[in-house]
């Protein structure tokens, strides 16, 4: 008898005869991959090691989370093992540590019920995985013993069906009571076809000839007299055997079942019928302060995160302290990336790296590898230790096209840090920089190879202004060559139907300062009058509340300023944030119970800090005092130095909230450095931190002493963070203080008005911050033809591909495309699109009409057989929207039955409104 433990198992898209199926997916280890799983329909799962928030989040989509009972065994360290009577068993199981339970005992049978099944089913589960049927095999010798088990067995599927006739059952084997059950299952697993694993000597072996026959045939009379029912094998192989995982599954499919093979622990994401591609990747940093400090400084988050995003992967972040991962990696990590500043003390560090160098997970080291490899360690890498380290003044014996990117190779004098004196000439490396020491010997200081890559301090980047780095090596090059990465599709937070997203967030700092201009008006007056009434696009505009509400610092103020408060909140344009209760300067020091003031927050009389205060009860302030009727606050933006606590994130997800802010993107033509770009977010805990795309006027007024037209440098951000690489979108983001001065107003409408020349989509800040959380989530995975199915995009419609192009016509879920200067841009139709590579842009340029580009959100495009399309898309803004591939006209027909005909230029149709916001109608193109 075999065990199914932690693993994914996948049931999609049948070889031919078998009934269709739908993807389910086993895991019974801690941590589940909650995003990958999200990719198959039906999941089972060890319940002991899912909550209700995991049960919650796979349930979605109409999913269904089976759990794993096993009925004929009780494992000994289950908590309630003592408690069941010895009477109950039929003997011991020492392979597995089990008890083998007696089925035919009603006693036993009710105990399930009780203590498993209807626990379970009240839990919110609404399926079951049956294991170890036939374990009483072992003790049940006779023909009458077996026939008592089995109708025990019979009983209690029946009994389980009939209980909760709207569970979904599963069973592992159970071929001798197949033709009882059927009526009451939905499918059978059977193990080991090709591939098994020795119970009693703990080891892979090839399954035998004569066992793998039998299999075949019982699997096939199954399904010759229950063709309805789901059957899949399960086999098992080592997580570092990828690729003949790959061969296993791919015989099993065509014996005409769905396969899938993992290791016999079941701890990762194995290979079937569809086979997830990872999009994590595990970052490596030591959290000390004497190392790497916290992760908004480690040199892992602030410089590393950025390529990552960009490359369409998610970075992980790990503090080596808290304890390295147990499980395999393979199936769920892309690779690793570690980036240490000196050697870590945590103990394992090198074993660890190596487990990975056996399952096939490459790791990239930047910086120090942490630890002093061994002989044994570089001989795995195809390197090799110098006897003596060098030291310089050093000078480049050989370098390629991934050195060089921001500056030159630095001339370093004395030793260098850490281990440097390698030799990575081996099959299959590439030195990618060699330098020669004083003494004239060269050292290997970067270098890729089929088992990752290194990259060593101090030729990885080089200190800068502002003690900030310029790369010395393409991060972009380096990470993809090192990782193995593919070039796939990926999410985009940038852009939406192929034009640059555009949001403008305000801080409420200095709401209530009078600005410098006749009149001596309210700064918020200012700003509502000259920049919200007359730039009509979408804004967050936020207040502090200790600065305008009856409980702060200007009482007496407070009727005037939040009527000024109320007429912004009332515009079309316009939709409310909290920029907290006391405005906190710094996150990270302030503590429960302090008294405000300080340098820590505003000094407002009698009050003393209380987190959830300044967070839901300004929150609540605004939608109790400033909000019209339907209106409702749900944003908090960041104040001070931005750094939220875990605490502060928490409260913030458990009410719904989004939040924004933090981040340091600052780029600009006197240091147009990748350092001073920001990721997309931090982690903190299980929350996200969304740091605002690009930072507020503070930055470049020198904290608000002037230049005070020096916001417009912004421009140079913007431009910047687009070409070569668009790494962030559009983000106007300042305080009210920018109303106070000519200067620093002027600065304002000129960002605005290069904005409005650009080819953008208007969005709220609203509705970029869960497009950032949704590039987190989102899984991809290969299906048995070859295609791309995503899933967990949420409200994400575009994705980026880096290289290569897509076949239209075995695509689904696309409405169209459009190649800019860093890529190929997908418009998406659907939440689960599922696309076709093609080898050449032919399969694009034979397409037929597609959109092109438009600068709202599609809420429907569906084409008809006869190629009309069928569509409704809003925006914020009069609507813009061209098809391309179009010979010679469209007709645009409205739901209301007016018709307008497009007269195509160039194979493209353009539709502008004046004052529209909606498109709804049918296109039909000629």
């Amino acid at each position: 008898m075999t065990r199914l433990f932690a693993t994914i198992f996948l049931l999609l898209v049948p070889a031919a005869g078998l009934q269709a199926a739908q993807a389910l997916a086993f895991w019974y280890a801690d941590d589940p991959p909650l995003d990958e799983l999200a990719q198959f329909d039906r999941i089972v799962v060890e319940p002991e090691h899912f909550d209700a928030h995991a049960l919650e989040r796979l349930q979605q989509d109409g999913r269904i989370v089976h759990a794993y009972v096993s009925v004929g065994e009780l494992h000994a360290g289950r908590r309630d093992a003592d408690q069941v009577p010895t009477g109950w068993r039929l003997g011991r199981n020492a392979a597995w540590d089990s008890s083998v339970m007696d089925l035919a005992s009603k006693d036993w049978r009710d105990y399930l019920f009780e203590h498993r099944f209807r626990p379970l089913w009240q839990a919110g589960y609404r399926g079951f995985f049956l294991d170890t049927l036939d374990s009483h095999r072992q003790f049940a010798r006779s023909d009458a013993e077996r026939a008592a088990q089995e109708a025990g067995l019979v009983a209690l599927i029946e009994r389980l069906h009939r209980e909760f006739p709207q569970a979904s059952i599963l069973v592992n084997r159970g071929f001798e009571v197949i033709d009882r059950i059927a009526g009451n299952i939905d499918g059978m697993v059977a193990e080991s076809l090709y591939a098994g694993w020795d119970a009693e000597g703990k080891r892979y072996r090839e399954v035998p000839q004569a066992d793998r026959e039998w299999l075949l045939q019982r699997l096939r009379q199954v399904h010759e007299r229950h063709p309805k029912l789901m059957l899949a094998v399960l086999d098992y192989l080592p997580s570092g055997a990828r690729d003949r995982a790959r061969e296993v599954a791919r015989r099993i499919r065509d014996q005409g079942f769905v396969p899938w093979v993992s290791t016999i622990a079941q701890d990762q994401l194995g290979v079937g019928e569809v086979e997830v591609l990872p999009r994590r990747i595990l970052m490596l940093y030591d959290g000390s302060p004497a190392v790497d400090g916290p992760l908004y400084q480690a040199s892992i988050h602030v410089l590393a995160g950025v390529p990552v995003e960009y490359l369409g992967f998610v970075p992980e972040y790990l503090d080596v302290r808290k304890g390295l991962p147990r499980t395999p990696l393979r199936g769920r990590y892309a690779g690793v990336i570690s980036w240490f500043g000196n050697t870590v003390t945590v103990s394992g560090l090198r074993d660890w790296v190596a487990g990975r160098l056996d399952e096939g997970v490459p790791v990239l080291m930047l910086g120090t590898p942490g630890f002093e490899p061994d002989e044994v360690l570089l001989a795995r890498l195809g390197m090799s230790r110098r006897s003596t380290p060098g030291s310089g003044p050093w000078q480049v014996a050989r370098k390629d096209g991934l050195i060089g990117f921001e500056t030159r190779v630095p001339t370093v004098a004395g030793e260098t840090r850490g281990f440097v004196q390698l030799r990575g000439g081996s099959v299959g490396n590439r030195v990618h920089l060699s330098v020669r020491d004083a003494a004239g010997s060269t050292h290997d200081v970067v270098v890729t190879g089929p088992w990752g890559g290194i990259a060593l301090s101090p030729w990885v980047v080089e200190g800068g202004l502002d003690d900030r780095n310029r790369w010395i090596v393409d991060p972009f090059a380096l990470i993809r060559t090192a990782l193995h990465l593919p070039e796939l599709p990926m999410p985009d937070v940038t852009t939406l139907n192929g034009r640059r997203l555009w949001l403008n967030h305000i801080d409420g700092d200095a709401f209530v300062s009078r600005a410098e201009m006749p009149g001596s008006p309210r700064a918020a007056e200012v700003i509502r009058d000259q920049i919200l009434k007359r730039y009509r696009y979408p804004h967050t505009v936020s207040i502090v509340e200790g600065e305008i509400g009856p409980e702060g610092l200007y009482a007496k103020d407070s009727p005037e300023l939040e009527r000024i408060a109320r007429s912004i909140f009332r515009l079309s344009n316009v939709e409310p944030a909290s920029h907290t209760w006391s405005h906190p300067y710094k996150w990270q020091e302030i503590r429960e119970g302090m008294p405000s003031g300080g340098g820590y927050s505003l000094a407002i009389p009698g009050y003393r800090y209380d987190l959830k205060r300044e967070i839901v009860g300004s929150i609540e302030y605004i939608n109790r005092r400033l909000l019209p009727p339907g209106r409702q606050c749900r944003i908090l933006l960041w104040s001070g130095d931005a750094l939220p606590t875990e605490a502060a994130l928490h409260i913030t997800a458990e009410h719904g909230y989004l939040n924004m802010n933090g981040g340091d993107t600052t780029i600009r033509r006197d240091r147009p450095w990748l350092s001073f770009v920001s990721p997309m977010a931090r982690p903190v805990g299980p929350w996200l931190q969304v740091y605002a795309p690009i930072m507020n006027e503070n930055v470049y007024t020198h904290e608000w002493q002037g230049p005070y037209y020096g916001f417009r440098r912004v421009i140079e951000t913007f431009e910047l963070t687009d070409r070569p690489l668009r790494l962030k979108p559009i983000d106007i983001y300042y305080h009210f203080y920018s109303g106070t001065k000519y200067a620093s107003l002027k600065a304002l409408q000129t960002v605005y008005g290069w904005a409005e020349k650009q080819e953008t989509t208007p969005v709220y800040a609203s509705e970029y911050i869960p497009l950032v959380h949704a590039f987190r989530r989102v899984s991809i995975a290969r299906t048995a033809d070859g295609r791309l199915r995503y899933r967990g995009l949420g409200p994400l419609r575009e994705l980026r591909l880096l290289g290569g192009v897509i076949d239209p016509k075995r695509s689904t879920g696309l409405a169209g495309w459009r190649r800019l200067h860093d890529g190929l841009y997908l418009h998406l139709s659907s939440a689960h699109p599922v696309l076709a590579l093609a080898v050449s842009d032919a399969a694009l340029r034979s397409a037929g009409p597609h959109l092109h580009q438009a600068n709202g959100r599609l809420e429907r495009w569906r084409v008809a057989a006869n190629g009309t399309i069928d569509l409704r898309l809003r925006a914020h803004v009069p609507v813009l929207l061209e098809l391309a591939g179009v010979k010679q006209s469209c007709t645009l027909k409205s739901r209301q039955g007016k018709s307008r005909r497009l007269p195509a230029r160039s194979g493209r149709v353009r539709l502008q409104y004046r004052k529209g916001k909606v498109v709804d109608g049918s296109l039909a193109c000629h």
